[in-house]
């Protein structure tokens, strides 16, 4: 079932990624957000993924900054 508003209606992807990490107890911040916006994109192009994967994609992806060190620390807290 999608994550939904008060008034039934989807949430925007950034609130569904808000709304994942913060029911899994998470702090919320750019860097994780944009990691599971881009997991899947990378998963689906590598197979596996890495700070530096992400990294690459985020740049490819809208030029997101997001360093290599945020997304290794993401990584670590959502393992």
């Amino acid at each position: 079932m999608p994550l939904t508003t008060s008034s039934g209606l989807p949430l925007p992807a950034r609130n569904i990624h808000s709304a994942i990490l913060r029911g899994a107890g998470i702090r919320v911040t750019s860097a994780r957000i944009a990691t599971l916006r881009l997991a899947p994109l990378v998963l689906a192009a590598h197979g596996r993924l890495s700070p530096q994967l992400l990294h690459a994609a985020a740049l490819e992806q809208g030029g997101m900054h997001v360093s290599t060190s945020a997304f290794y620390n993401t990584l670590s807290a959502l393992g």
